[in-house]
């Protein structure tokens, strides 16, 4: 039986990006979705649609990450994250962690056709995985109830954030051009 290896692919299309996730979504992948939606959403202002139809497990950095980018739409009062299709395992886990109502959830809604491209996971150790890493638990030792209080036991462990949400690493926002 052979095992297909998790996924996260992009899409976009007008002021509109799709990033679906097929699989386990971690740390590793965390960075790159994190650099990508903050510039779609900081610098153009669109629409981001996360679609978990095929997501069958989101680590706490995963999630973490979600919830920071969906501060910060609150903070620069641009853009839009829409969690789409959650798979069952998916729509547990955020409500089990207490965070489902904290996103926009939909469902019935379809990627148009085009040419995705992959969001290539981050196995190299870099410090881009720490800094996600550490903002992400920040962010979720910041929520009120249970998931807040287990996450701020973590946080305690955890160094403080630099200014930049991370520790002082450098961050690339925007992603290459299209040809």
């Amino acid at each position: 039986m052979s095992v297909t290896p998790p996924t996260v692919r992009l899409l976009r299309k007008g002021d509109v990006a799709w990033i679906a996730v097929c699989g386990r979504a971690t740390l590793l992948h965390s960075p790159a979705v994190r650099a990508f939606a903050r510039y779609w959403l900081r610098d153009r202002g669109g629409t981001l649609l996360l679609d978990l139809s095929k997501c069958r497990h989101m680590d706490s950095t995963f999630i973490g990450t979600l919830l920071c980018l969906q501060r910060q739409i609150g903070d620069v009062g641009r853009g839009r994250l829409r969690v789409i299709n959650p798979s069952e395992d998916s729509r547990r886990l955020l409500r089990e962690m207490g965070v489902a109502d904290l996103f926009e959830l939909a469902e019935g809604e379809s990627p148009p056709e085009g040419e995705w491209t992959p969001l290539d996971p981050d196995t190299g150790g870099s410090s881009q995985v720490r800094a996600c890493a550490l903002e992400a638990h920040h962010t979720l030792a910041g929520l009120a109830g249970t998931a807040g209080n287990v996450f701020a036991r973590i946080a305690e462990c955890l160094p403080p954030l630099a200014a930049d949400g991370g520790e002082g690493a450098s961050e690339t926002t925007q992603p290459r051009q299209e040809g």
